[in-house]
């Protein structure tokens, strides 16, 4: 699970203009934490994507936000998630009713494309559709679902959060100056 919080209590240097802003700094501030966190999202995409071949919306769908509020100015974005199929990984053949090579069905996690011996392609009685493999040995039955990382564990190098956590705080203290330049300015003060 990877879990970013940005906190707006720790802002030290904006106190004496959000000082001068009075009952109008709590929703500039709540606004710039969720613009922020919003931006992790985007930021956690465009990081596991560079290297795994998975779709945006499989990394922006594990995500869940808990966004600041005017009372409440602690915002957080945690993903969550199970391994993807490896269907989602550019898998060929596409579907169980195209025919599969004897060779088995290629998939490309990340960077080149590789094929799975034995691997077919099967829908479920669930509705399910899959990359399967017969488990060794005689019989046809058991079988296992192949899956590849979840999107945590794609986000979960030495680099990926340290990242995703500054690439926060500048996004926030971006929009922090832009909002409270933009309130001065209405205010008449600038």
């Amino acid at each position: 699970m990877i879990n970013i919080q940005i906190d707006a209590t720790q802002l030290r240097d904006a106190r004496h203009v959000l000082q001068t802003l009075g009952d109008r700094a709590r929703p500039l501030l709540a606004k710039s934490l969720n613009r922020a966190l919003r931006g992790v999202r985007t930021d956690a995409s465009r990081e596991s994507r560079t290297v795994y071949n998975v779709k945006a919306k499989q990394v922006r769908s594990s995500f869940v936000l808990q966004q600041a509020g005017k009372t409440n100015l602690t915002a957080s974005a945690r993903s969550r998630g199970q391994p993807i199929s490896l269907r989602h990984f550019g898998a060929r053949p596409r579907t169980p009713e195209a025919r599969t090579p004897k060779r088995g069905v290629s998939v490309k996690v990340m960077g080149s494309r590789k094929t799975i011996p034995g691997s077919f392609m099967a829908r479920m009685p669930g509705g399910g559709i899959g990359v399967f493999r017969r488990k060794q040995g005689a019989g046809r039955l058991p079988i296992r679902r192949l899956t590849g990382p979840s999107v945590p564990q794609m986000l979960d190098h030495e680099e990926g959060q340290p990242k995703l956590e500054s690439g926060a705080w500048q996004r926030f203290e971006k929009t922090l100056d832009h909002e409270i330049d933009h309130c001065l300015r209405k205010k008449g003060l600038r």
